[in-house]
Parts: C-alpha cells; sequence; structure tokens
C-alpha cells in the first residue's frame, strides 16, 4: 500500500468496514498517507482509522426526524383538506335541508302553489348537484395519473 502511495505522492482515503471479534461492525474512514525526507525518498507511511459510527448513527437518527416531521406535515395538511372538504359538502347539505323543511311548512300550511314548490324542488336539486360536484372533484384529486409536466 505505501509503495503505490508513495509513487502517486497522494493521500488515500478509503471508507471501510471491519467486522470485531464480537460480530458487531465497525463502519470506519482509513487515511494514508506518506511522509518523504529531504531527497524525497519514502520515509514512512502515515495511517489513521476514525470511527464513523457516530456520525453514521447521527444520520440515521436525522432521517428518522425528517421523516416524523414529513408525516406531521402530512397529518396537518390532511385535517386543513378535511375542513375544507367539510365546509364545501355542509354547504349544499344545509340549503338542501332548509328547502325541504321550507317545501314541508308550505304543504302543512295548505299552501298549494305548484310553481314555488316547484322552484324549492329545483334549488334542492342544484344543491344536491353541487355536492356531488364536490366529491367528483375528490375522487378525480385521488384517481392516480400521470404527471402532466408544464413550463
Amino acid at each position: 500500500m505505501s509503495a503505490g502511495i508513495a509513487a502517486s505522492g497522494e493521500r488515500l482515503s478509503l471508507e471501510l468496514r471491519y467486522r470485531h471479534a464480537d460480530g458487531s461492525l465497525l463502519q470506519a474512514q482509513l487515511q494514508a498517507g506518506v511522509a518523504f525526507d529531504a531527497d524525497g525518498e519514502a520515509l514512512l507511511t502515515i495511517c489513521e482509522i476514525v470511527d464513523r459510527r457516530p456520525l453514521y448513527e447521527a444520520t440515521r437518527e436525522a432521517e428518522d426526524l425528517r421523516t416524523r416531521l414529513a408525516h406531521v406535515a402530512r397529518i396537518g395538511t390532511l385535517g386543513e383538506m378535511v375542513s375544507g372538504i367539510a365546509h364545501e359538502v355542509n354547504q349544499p347539505l344545509t340549503a338542501i335541508a332548509n328547502y325541504a323543511n321550507a317545501a314541508r311548512r308550505f304543504l302543512r300550511a295548505g299552501i298549494d302553489d305548484k310553481e314555488e314548490l316547484a322552484a324549492i324542488l329545483d334549488k334542492i336539486a342544484t344543491q344536491a348537484e353541487r355536492a356531488g360536484q364536490v366529491i367528483r372533484g375528490l375522487r378525480s384529486l385521488s384517481r392516480r395519473r400521470d404527471a402532466v409536466r408544464e413550463r
């Protein structure tokens, strides 16, 4: 090894794994270089083995924290979406209930205005269609489709 390093005059740096006698794994970095004398002859090889386990453990922990943070962000986004969806569906359902109650009051009061009842039923149908559009929009969002790239 020292002959190859001495010939190139460069330092060597390798990531290595060593197995301890107990079977545990040591992630290490081997750094080696050659010291030269005044005549340029290789005098000695200097090697250092650095334990990289703390770095790998910190990297793994950081990745775990990133994953957990992404999950929390998704849950927060999901909460916002559910709130918005509930609002969008609740509006037409409330309108449907109000129009149906108005039609019931007309009938109980004995009011026989067919045009007014037909107008109320049209409003109920419109609101039911609006609620259906919200549901269809959600379904289209949840369908898997190829991404379209645009400028």
